[in-house]
């Protein structure tokens, strides 16, 4: 059965063409490039230079995520409020996004 980080990737990739390019739909979220797990929680997302344009809101879901790479996405215009319940998050990079002019008050 998925868990529930399973879950999140694939809507997160649902909502980006730019990650549907990158990741594969025949293959399993644990072999998609820039995501890194502990047993069954994604720890890391690396979308550095992904020409990543929308992040989906289900990444709050990813309660257990403590690395967020957005460098370089520079067609990304704002992230959605739940990553302010991401409580893990110990480092979010956010250099190279230039349209991106404010992050969520949460």
């Amino acid at each position: 059965m998925p868990s529930a980080d399973v879950d999140a990737l694939r809507a997160i990739r649902a909502a980006s063409t730019r990650l549907q390019e990158w990741w594969p739909e025949g293959e399993s979220p644990r072999s998609w490039d820039g995501v890194e797990w502990s047993g069954d929680r994604v720890q890391a997302l690396n979308f550095r230079s992904s020409g990543l344009e929308v992040l989906a809101p289900q990444i709050g879901q990813l309660t257990a995520l403590t690395k967020l790479d957005l460098t370089n996405c520079e067609q990304l215009k704002e992230l959605p409020p739940q990553v302010g319940q991401l409580t893990a998050l110990t480092y979010l990079d956010l250099q190279g996004c230039e349209q991106l002019k404010e992050l969520p008050p949460q």
